[in-house]
Parts: structure tokens; C-alpha cells; sequence
């Protein structure tokens, strides 16, 4: 990750006037009044203060991460700048308190707020069942199954939806299911 902020506008007027063969012409009433517009070049004063603007979110954002960091804001802005850094480089700079993935930061974020174990994860979009990948959704067997085809069909895919959630783990099986 890094610690920066930048900020981009967009300046289309060659595509409007060269390409398109649009012209605009414009009344303002300020210096400012055009910012942002993507049919101009950006005036000196408009350049300003978008850069003050950058300067001063900067400037907010490095504050806030020292504080959060405990952390002196010349050290953190050391290792500020938009540089990047790995996962290894910030825990060393003392950027981030541990390393992990998603799952650590869920689990870390419910001890916090005191869940214990209590909390469930839902991941969105929802994964399609087994039969509905080996198929596909809206394959017309899946919708013209009823009653006790579907029923045996069922024993069937759950012995598939059980192999996969053992993805990842080490398994040894027969190559036939017993039918009872």
C-alpha cells in the first residue's frame, strides 16, 4: 500500500473541438467558475487550487494516519509520498500492526467489537451450487427436475457439494459412490 492522495480531471478538448467539432463558448462570472470542465485547458489559478486542494487533503490524511499510527507526522511522512510499500516494508515501518489477508482482518475486527465466534460471512455474489456450474443457472434440466427425479438427482449432488467444500484438503476416495 501506500500513503498519498492525487487528484485527476479531465481535459477533452481536442475529442470535443478537433475530433467532434463541437465548440462551446462560455460566460463565467470567476476565476473558478470552469473548474473541472473537460472542454478547457485548465487556467494557472484553476492549477492552484486544485494542487491546494490535494496539499491540504495530504496534509489531513498524513496528520490522521500519524495520530492513528501514534506515530510523529515527519515519520510517517518519511514513508509518505505515494511510495509503495510491501506488506513486510510497512509492518517494519511500523505502517500497519500485523500482516494477513481478508480473513484476519474480519477476525480481528470481531474481536474487537467482542463477537467471539459469533458472527457469520457472507460473500456476495452468492457461488453458484455444483449443479448449477456443471450445468450452468438456468440450464433446462435444473428447471424441468421435479419431484423424485429431482429427489435422486439430489443424493447425488450432495455428495459433489460435499467433495467440494473439502477443497483444499487432503482426501483419499473410492472411485464409485455406494448406492443404498
Amino acid at each position: 500500500g501506500s500513503i498519498g492522495i492525487f487528484a485527476m480531471l479531465f481535459n477533452a478538448e481536442e475529442l470535443i473541438t478537433d475530433k467532434l467539432g463541437i465548440h462551446i463558448e462560455n460566460v463565467s462570472t470567476g476565476e473558478l467558475t470552469d473548474l473541472g470542465m473537460p472542454f478547457k485547458k485548465f487556467s494557472d489559478a484553476e492549477r492552484d487550487f486544485l494542487q491546494s486542494m490535494v496539499d491540504e487533503g495530504y496534509e489531513n490524511f498524513t496528520s490522521k494516519a500519524a495520530a492513528g499510527r501514534n506515530m510523529h507526522i515527519d515519520t510517517l511522512k518519511q514513508y509518505a509520498g505515494g511510495r509503495v510499500w510491501t506488506g513486510k516494508q510497512a509492518l517494519e515501518h511500523g505502517l500497519v500492526d500485523e500482516l494477513g489477508g481478508l480473513d484476519k482482518a474480519i477476525a480481528i475486527a470481531a474481536e474487537k467489537a467482542e463477537l467471539g465466534q459469533d458472527y457469520k460471512i457472507n460473500y456476495y455474489p452468492k457461488k453458484p451450487s455444483f449443479l448449477e456450474q456443471f450445468l450452468g443457472k438456468d440450464s433446462p434440466l435444473i428447471s424441468s427436475l421435479q419431484g423424485k427425479e429431482y429427489a435422486r438427482l439430489q443424493k447425488y449432488i450432495g455428495y459433489a457439494e460435499e467433495i467440494e467444500k473439502m477443497s483444499g484438503k487432503t482426501q483419499a476416495r473410492i472411485p464409485f459412490i455406494i448406492i443404498e
